[in-house]
């Protein structure tokens, strides 16, 4: 009896440990199982914050260029902006495929801008159409990156302001206009905004005025005295949750003076 006991004890005590063994590896294997990701690669993340607005009779396009990969490392090398453009008769085409259609490649560093955010101009668009872009980074290596994509139709839009006149104060610039220009039938008048700069400064894309002035007349209490400023105004109209802006007016300035 005792050499039965001998040998399944000899027997019994690696095969346990072979269990406890086995039981580890397959804890282990199973904390690691979860869905493959694919390995993201050093190709350009798309154009950030993309925007397509109708001013007057033109499409703006804004967008940030990427600074970085998809894989998250530095964007060094990027050289190029294509963008792709499709027009259609019947307004955005929702259900449309992505515009293959070069429309223009500019160089990111001879585009005008708004801070960091681009400005591309289209003035070759029709009221009633719709257009879609589609904006893609390429590296000097010729990498093509993710775009972003963008759209917009034209409507009629309200008249620029024609008489519009800044006059300083002390620590004040006033400005003047015309209230109330006529409009499309169905369309309701929302106010201008006012836009100004210091100097030879351009016009930002954020207005000086933080809600539309329905009126004719606005007073700038934020100036400096002695220095020049610039303002330009673009009303707003809007028909069924769209907004278009008009024309910007024509640019005046003045100097608040201390009386």
């Amino acid at each position: 009896m005792k050499m039965r006991l001998l040998k399944w004890a000899r027997h019994a005590v690696p095969l346990q440990i072979l269990l406890v063994l086995l039981l580890l590896v397959f804890v282990s294997a199973c904390g690691k199982k979860g869905p493959v990701r694919p390995l993201l690669k050093a190709e350009p993340a798309a154009p950030g914050r993309p925007e397509a607005r109708q001013i007057g009779a033109s499409i703006l396009l804004y967008a940030d260029l990427p600074e970085r990969n998809l894989d998250g490392t530095p964007l060094t090398d990027l050289s190029e902006l294509r963008i792709f453009r499709r027009e259609t008769a019947d307004g955005v085409c929702a259900e449309c495929d992505e515009p293959t259609q070069l429309w223009r490649s500019i160089d990111p560093l001879t585009v005008p801008r708004d801070g960091q955010r681009l400005i591309i101009r289209d003035d070759d668009v029709r009221p009633g159409y719709g257009y879609r872009y589609r904006l893609v980074p390429v590296t000097s290596r010729g990498q093509t990156g993710a775009g972003a994509s963008l759209a917009r139709q034209m409507h009629p839009f309200p008249p620029a302001v024609q008489d519009l006149t800044a006059t300083g104060f002390d620590r004040l610039v006033r400005l003047q206009w015309t209230p109330g220009p006529e409009l499309a039938p169905g369309w309701t008048f929302l106010g201008c905004q006012v836009y100004r700069s210091s100097g030879e400064a351009s016009f930002g894309l954020i207005p000086l005025t933080p809600r539309p002035v329905a009126g004719g007349r606005y007073d700038d209490l934020g100036p400096v005295n002695g220095t020049l400023y610039r303002y330009q105004l673009r009303c707003l109209a809007e028909q069924n949750g769209v907004i278009v802006d008009s024309p910007p007016s024509a640019v005046v300035t003045a100097t608040p003076q201390a009386e």
